[in-house]
């Protein structure tokens, strides 16, 4: 299958010219539009051009441009990352899109419930991936969703913090969300039971953080108690956060916002 064109500005140039073989072997192969190519035996191949790969992961610039086996094989095993995962991160690459809604986010059908907590999970999963393979871009793209669905919902599940907390280094932008998300929005009456049992199994490292982010409330160090989307969103100029900040005053007043 021929991979679709993607509506970056620089893939009309990137989509071309020789292409590499990426397998991965951690989950079963799942359905996907792009160049894919399953074998139950050897795992999920993926034939995506070099030049995206190159461009947008300085671990795959160094795996297929230095003095790396698979710069002469032509092919990078992964045994770290699941193929859905995989398939997010290539999809954006050629299409800069990521899903737009919580059953994108899902490998497989679920109910709405378990589809919420599945598709944080899989935002969590992207920006992981996106850290430990340098994809810059992707990772804040993914941020972005996260932001997005965290500000204008309830605290993060329980799981996607020991999720996150256990594979983003410290100073990752998406603890920080997460700790605000959860020392503003927490209600311990909307805990189900599964999520009450999951309470011992927080990392020390959050607790310590939420802890200090309580205290600056209640101290008034941080004046400003309502969370800001835009304050997480990475944006290279006043006049970027400006735009994004007036994009997001007409979804509030059309009564619309959409998470994903």
């Amino acid at each position: 299958m021929t991979p679709p064109r993607n509506s970056l500005p620089h893939v009309g140039v990137l989509s071309q010219g020789p292409t590499v073989k990426i397998v991965v072997k951690k989950s079963d192969a799942v359905d996907f539009t792009a160049a894919v190519n399953k074998s139950i035996d050897s795992g999920t191949t993926f034939t995506v051009h070099e030049s995206l790969l190159i461009h947008h992961s300085e671990y795959f610039r160094g795996a297929l441009t230095g003095d790396w086996q698979e710069a002469q094989s032509r092919i990078v095993t992964l045994t770290d990352v699941s193929v859905f995962t995989f398939a997010t991160f290539v999809n954006w690459l050629y299409t800069g899109d990521l899903p737009v809604d919580d059953l994108g986010w899902c490998e497989e059908e679920l109910d709405p419930v378990s589809a919420t907590l599945e598709a944080e999970l899989e935002h969590v999963r992207c920006i992981i991936f996106a850290d430990a393979y340098i994809a810059t871009r992707f990772g804040h793209a993914c941020e972005r969703k996260l932001v997005n669905r965290l500000v204008h919902l309830p605290a993060p599940f329980f799981e996607t913090i020991i999720l996150a907390f256990e594979n983003l280094p410290p100073e990752s932008d998406t603890l920080k969300l997460l700790v605000d998300s959860h020392a503003h929005g927490w209600c311990e009456e909307l805990d189900s039971p599964e999520q009450k049992e999951l309470r011992a199994q927080l990392p020390h490292a959050f607790l310590d953080r939420v802890m200090t982010r309580y205290s600056e409330l209640l101290k008034g160090l941080k004046a400003n108690t309502t969370m800001h989307e835009c304050d997480y969103h990475h944006h290279d100029t006043a006049d970027e956060r400006a735009e994004c900040e007036g994009l997001s005053d007409v979804r509030r007043i059309e009564g619309f916002y959409q998470v994903g």
